[in-house]
């Protein structure tokens, strides 16, 4: 055989036109799979909740957003920071962390659950005095502590502040809530 008749004969022996799945059969396979998922899920959490092993406010915390506080010690002392969460399921005030902050050094909290909480700081030597604030964590918060030797210092990202006095921690509407 030539090889003009090989392509004639490929071309003449070519399949028909494939056959297609119907569109609608297509989508409700995707729905039925998408339903099943959903629901396996929501019995989960719902077994979660029930058994207990996740409270509600954890869910609602994975639902919409934690917070951050971040406390930075530029004092000569040890710095001591209390943290509790004030409007507990039970009405009860939950102390949540206790840390010790050794002078020019970190510390904080991340993944706060959203609600009411206060700070009890203290160092030795009483500089700074101690001090008590409480705050409100709202979605995506990220509060900054700054430690000196005469105060503290308090700011909310994305808070802009206006003079002195709502930066001190001691004054500022930030620790008033």
């Amino acid at each position: 055989m030539s090889s003009s008749s090989q392509s004639a004969y490929q071309l003449t022996d070519a399949p028909g036109p494939r056959q297609r799945r119907s569109r609608a059969k297509g989508c409700f396979v995707t729905i039925f799979w998408l339903v099943v998922i959903l629901a396996v899920l929501a019995g989960a959490g719902y077994w979660a909740v029930q058994s207990g092993r996740i409270s509600l406010i954890q869910v609602s915390a994975l639902l919409t957003g934690t917070g951050e506080i971040l406390v930075v010690n530029t004092g000569d002392g040890v710095l001591r920071v209390e943290y509790t969460r004030i409007d507990t399921e039970d009405g009860v005030p939950d102390e949540i962390d206790s840390q010790r902050i050794e002078s020019f050094d970190i510390g904080g909290r991340g993944g706060l659950e959203l609600g009411r909480y206060r700070l009890d700081f203290s160092a030795e030597g009483d500089q700074p005095p101690p001090l008590s604030c409480s705050l409100r964590v709202s979605r995506n918060d990220k509060y900054s502590f700054v430690v000196v030797p005469q105060g503290i210092a308090v700011a909310l990202e994305g808070y802009p502040t206006q003079n002195g006095a709502e930066v001190n921690a001691a004054t500022s509407p930030l620790c008033q809530q």
